[in-house]
């Protein structure tokens, strides 16, 4: 659970920093189980509270953001620098128009980082604002439900995302492959929402399991490669031009790192191949070494 939504908050935030060429982060900051009345009653501060059918499961899932991260995304979608002052006021016809676009836009993030487990068809069900999203007239609450706080760092302001998804929505879920073994005798018996989170927490991080690490060989991770940094005032990046020269602070020749969504992997030596450029490995950095394996009592 938790690593399909770490997957989710790259995934926006990725999207978003392309679309506003801003510096976004959004991090996944706890999750809890709730009953939906209690999520509701967590929504005075909310600027916009969005339906997200979950096809083909069942349920509506709900998306929260609160007034920091709201106009702070409306600063920076509307061309300003994402550090506005927050006012005291629901957003506009026309804000809420934009939120509910960009709300639209995440969708397609939503569903990838939920492919390794499930083929979600997300869509939009409806988008409420400032007092409505509380409002009594609003949905009732879909029984228990599983709230997952996200902190956005948009521009230079921090807000909060949450989603709340039904317990009965994870329930339904099926981990790929045959059918899971029943459990052993002794352990304690789970049902309802416990053991849909059970269910799929184990989808996700059992090792070992020749089903679920087939689902997860085609999930796709960014591969980078630092081949140095350098520090300069904004005056000097403003005077850059087409045929500037950035001097790093590394020297050719030294070993680069090579890193998979921004964590160290390896180290490697740039090589040239025919007329691009590549780089060997030449250390697997991070691997722990395999504990040996202890050796048979001497006999007597």
């Amino acid at each position: 659970m938790a690593a399909v939504h770490e997957t989710f908050a790259r995934l926006a935030a990725e999207s978003l920093a392309g679309q506003t060429r801003a510096r976004i982060e959004i991090r996944t900051h706890s999750i809890v189980q709730l009953r939906g009345d209690e999520f509701h009653g967590q929504l005075r501060r909310a600027a916009l509270l969005a339906g997200v059918a979950l096809d083909p499961l069942p349920g509506v899932a709900l998306l929260a953001l609160d007034q920091r991260a709201a106009f702070a995304l409306l600063d920076l979608l509307l061309g300003g620098r994402g550090a506005p002052s927050v006012p005291a006021r629901a957003p506009s016809d026309l804000e809420h128009s934009l939120l509910r676009n960009w709300v639209a836009g995440l969708l397609p993030q939503f569903r990838a980082a939920w492919q390794p487990l499930v083929r979600l068809r997300p869509r939009l069900a409806y988008c409420r604002r400032g007092e409505q999203a509380a409002a009594p007239a609003a949905p009732p609450p879909d029984g228990m439900m599983v709230r997952v706080a996200l902190s956005a760092a948009v521009g230079g302001v921090e807000g909060e995302l949450q989603w709340a998804i039904p317990c009965r929505a994870l329930k339904s879920i099926r981990a790929p492959g045959p059918a899971a073994r029943p459990p052993p005798r002794e352990a304690p018996a789970e049902s309802g929402c416990r053991a849909a989170r059970h269910a799929a927490l184990q989808a996700v991080r059992v090792p070992g399991s020749a089903e679920i690490g087939s689902a997860l060989l085609p999930v796709d991770l960014r591969m980078t490669v630092e081949l140095g940094s350098t520090t300069r005032t904004i005056r000097e990046v403003l005077a850059m031009h087409e045929g500037s020269v950035i001097e790093l602070d590394q020297l050719a020749g030294e070993p680069v790192a090579i890193l998979v969504n921004r964590q160290p992997i390896a180290r490697g030596e740039v090589v040239v191949i025919d007329d691009n450029f590549g780089v060997r490995v030449t250390e697997i950095v991070g691997r722990a070494e395999p504990t040996p394996a202890p050796a048979p009592p001497a006999e007597s």
